[in-house]
């Protein structure tokens, strides 16, 4: 059954089946949202899945089999911590996910950015992040339809100054597009990062992957045509 904008203040509540024709905020904990569609198409608006102003105790929300579709206009599709995002559909956002803290992303499919006046699209994007995992996907924020590569698949750190990122992993992805698919800032601290075993495209702009040499890059990452290493280039 179609709705409109969705409020979620029911702790354990499920949503399943559902086509959402607006946006979707949460207030309350270990909400599940399942096999629904979220089209938040409405100008002016920043967010798909927000938590509540002002709410608090909201984290343990889960998004499985679904998709979320923000026409083209609306800046961020997701952005709450402590949220799973699994087997989620996610596109024509400036940004897919935004992060912040204790965050599993599995077998999604982020991609089709919509850049949004001078915002730099990233199909995931973390401006600091804590306690974050991203695994099995696949993020590329190429708009097929304007040919726009957009930012980066993944984004951690910002030019706005220094950012602490921590216990983060992303592995087993498959990367592309984006100036760099994995763009990592180099005034980021990082700690405790786990980049493995992720397969790369040949469609970003400069290379597969830029990131200070403070950031380990572990072993298995690789060029998905040649097999090769995937090349990791310092920030410029």
């Amino acid at each position: 059954m179609p709705t409109g904008d969705l409020a979620l203040n029911t702790p354990d509540e499920v949503v399943e089946g559902v086509l959402v024709r607006g946006c979707v905020t949460v207030s309350a904990p270990r909400v599940t949202i399942r096999n629904s569609v979220i089209r938040c198409q409405r100008p002016g608006t920043d967010r798909a899945v927000v938590g509540a102003p002002g709410a608090a105790g909201y984290e343990g929300l889960v998004i499985e089999d679904s998709e979320l579709d923000g026409g083209g206009i609306v800046d961020i599709g997701v952005d709450v911590s402590g949220v799973t995002l699994s087997r989620v559909n996610i596109h024509h956002f400036n940004d897919g996910v935004r992060l912040g803290s204790n965050i599993l992303i599995e077998d999604s499919w982020v991609h089709d950015m919509t850049r949004i006046g001078d915002l730099h699209p990233d199909a995931v994007q973390g401006i600091s992040a804590d306690n974050v995992v991203i695994r099995g996907n696949t993020l590329d924020p190429t708009n097929t339809e304007t040919g726009d590569l957009g930012n980066a698949a993944i984004q951690l750190g910002s030019e706005t100054g220094t950012r602490v990122s921590s216990d983060v992993t992303i592995e087993d992805n498959f990367l592309d597009g984006g100036n760099y698919a994995l763009n990592i800032s180099g005034s980021i601290t990082a700690e405790d990062f786990t980049i493995q075993g992720n397969s790369f495209g040949s469609g970003s702009r400069y290379g597969p992957i830029v990131a200070p040499m403070t950031v380990a890059i572990g072993e298995g990452n690789t060029m998905l045509e040649t097999g090769k290493e995937a090349v990791v280039d310092p920030p410029r």
